[in-house]
C-alpha cells in the first residue's frame, strides 16, 4: 500500500523525490532573469501557478457556563412574558409556575382537575378561577393523583399547549410505588389502549400507547415494592395504572385495575405522582421546566426523598 501522497501545495521535503524521480534535494527558486531552459519556454505556454492553500476558519469558542443549556430555546428579542396582573387574588393552591400566560400548580390527591359527570363539587380549576378568572385546562390529572398540572390565561395560549401535546414535545416524568420489580430494571412498555368513558382497557386494536420506565430503587430487601421512574410518549387515559398492571406490577393502591390483586402495602390511592413537567413558553419559546414537591403521603411511602 502507497504511503499517502503529500497536499499538492507542500514543496517535497529534503531528499524525497521529485518530479524525476531521483532522491536529490530540491532546487532553490529562481531569482533574477530567467536562465537557461527556463528562458526558453514558448510564450503562451506557462505552467499555471498553484492555487494558494484555503485559509483555516478560527476555532469556534467553547460554551461557558452563562451559555444556555442545549433544551432551552431562546426567546425572542422582543418577546416578553406577559405580567402578572396586578391586584390579582392569591389561589388556594400551591404555585409552581405563574405569569401573565400559563400557570402550574402542584395539584393535592382528591381533587379533580376538572369538573366532570357526577362531580359538581371544587375542582383545581373551580379553585385557580378564585384568583385567576381566565384559567383555561390543558390536560388533566386523575383525581387520586398529585403533581404539576398546567393552565393557560386565554385560548391563543391553550391552542399552542395543546399543539405540544400532541407533538409530544411536552416533557412529562412520573414517580410511583409498585408492587414487585420490573424485568428488565429500565424498559418501554407498549401497549394499546382503548378509552371505555369512565374506564379504560389494553386492547390490540386500541390506540398506541408507550410508557419508558426504570426502577430507581426497591423499597425493601426483598424487592416486594420498588420506587419507579416513568417518562410518558404518549398520553392515552389512565396509561400508566393500564401498562403497569399488564406487566405485572400494578400500582401501590391500585384498585380500579388490579382485580383483585391489592398491594401489600396499604395505601389510600394510586402511588403516582406527576413529578415533572417542561414546556415551550407560547410567548417567548423558553423552555420551562418544573417539579413538584412530593406530597406528605407519598414522601412518606418511599420512606424521604427520591
Amino acid at each position: 500500500m502507497s504511503e499517502p501522497s503529500r497536499p499538492w501545495w507542500e514543496p517535497p521535503a529534503a531528499g524525497e523525490a521529485g518530479a524525476s524521480g531521483k532522491g536529490r534535494p530540491p532546487r532553490a527558486p529562481l531569482r533574477g532573469p530567467a536562465r537557461g531552459a527556463a528562458a526558453r519556454k514558448p510564450a503562451g505556454k506557462r505552467a499555471p501557478l498553484a492555487p494558494r492553500p484555503p485559509k483555516k476558519r478560527p476555532p469556534e469558542p467553547l460554551p461557558t457556563l452563562a451559555d444556555p443549556p442545549v433544551d432551552v430555546v431562546p426567546a425572542a428579542a422582543n418577546a416578553r412574558v406577559p405580567a402578572i396582573p396586578s391586584g390579582a387574588k392569591a389561589t388556594r393552591l400551591p404555585l409552581l409556575h405563574e405569569d401573565g400566560a400559563v400557570v402550574v400548580i402542584a395539584k393535592p390527591a382528591g381533587l379533580s382537575s376538572v369538573p366532570s359527570d357526577g362531580d359538581r363539587g371544587k375542582t383545581c380549576l373551580s379553585e385557580l378561577r378564585v384568583s385567576h378568572p381566565t384559567a383555561l385546562a390543558v390536560h388533566r390529572l386523575d383525581r387520586d393523583v398529585s403533581g404539576a398540572l398546567l393552565f393557560a390565561l386565554d385560548e391563543p395560549t391553550r391552542a399552542a399547549l395543546e399543539e405540544q401535546f400532541r407533538a409530544r414535545t411536552i416533557g412529562k416524568s412520573y414517580l410511583a410505588v409498585v408492587n414487585g420489580t420490573p424485568r428488565p430494571p429500565q424498559g418501554t412498555i407498549r401497549r394499546p389502549i382503548v378509552d371505555l368513558g369512565k374506564k379504560a382497557e389494553v386492547r390490540v386494536r386500541g390506540a398506541p400507547a408507550v410508557t419508558h420506565y426504570k426502577v430507581v430503587r426497591p423499597l425493601d430487601p426483598g424487592g416486594r415494592t420498588s420506587l419507579i421512574e416513568i417518562e410518558l410518549e404518549t398520553g392515552r387515559y389512565n396509561q400508566i395504572r393500564l401498562h403497569f398492571v399488564a406487566i405485572g406490577h400494578p400500582l401501590i393502591g391500585e384498585r380500579k385495575y388490579a382485580r383483585g390483586r391489592d398491594s401489600r402495602l396499604k395505601f389510600g390511592r394510586p402511588a403516582l405522582h406527576a413529578w415533572k413537567l417542561a414546556f415551550d413558553h407560547p410567548t417567548t419559546g423558553a423552555r420551562i421546566a418544573v417539579e413538584a414537591p412530593l406530597p406528605e403521603d407519598f414522601a412518606e411511602l418511599i420512606g424521604g426523598g427520591v
